[in-house]
């Protein structure tokens, strides 16, 4: 599982930890540490706070294509109306949410299985650059 900010990082390795114990096979880390690390699959998370940093062009890549098999992206369904998101990232996310996307709605969160609201979940079944 990646991210970019430390404080969302120690915040889901505490998360998952509490809920799951801890696992050898489940990595929580930020992007700039795993450049040049491959994995099996990758859940990249983007927080609802530092968006433009989280979705740098460089770090997006970089996050997008660790997986050899699977990448799923967990982000907020408003990061489009952002005017200032990169182009590439943009059309590479419009694609996804055209092909690959699951809209997580409020009725499943009220169940608590979820604790944000409006979450998109892309998922590319094939690694593609940028």
């Amino acid at each position: 599982m990646l991210t970019c900010l430390k404080k969302t990082t120690r915040a889901l390795q505490q998360s998952i930890i509490q809920n799951l114990g801890l696992k050898a096979n489940i990595l929580i880390e930020t992007v700039a540490k795993v450049q040049g690390l491959t994995t099996d699959i990758t859940i990249f998370f983007v927080p609802d706070y530092s968006l433009m940093r989280t979705l740098e062009p460089h770090l997006f890549n970089v996050a997008t294509s660790r997986a050899r098999e699977h990448t799923i992206i967990v982000m907020d369904k408003y990061v489009f109306e952002y005017p200032t998101l990169d182009t590439n990232v943009r059309i590479y996310l419009e694609t996804l949410k055209k092909d690959f996307c699951v809209y997580v709605s409020s009725k499943i969160e009220e169940k608590g299985y979820l604790q944000n609201q409006n979450r998109f979940l892309f998922t590319a079944l094939e690694t593609k650059h940028l």
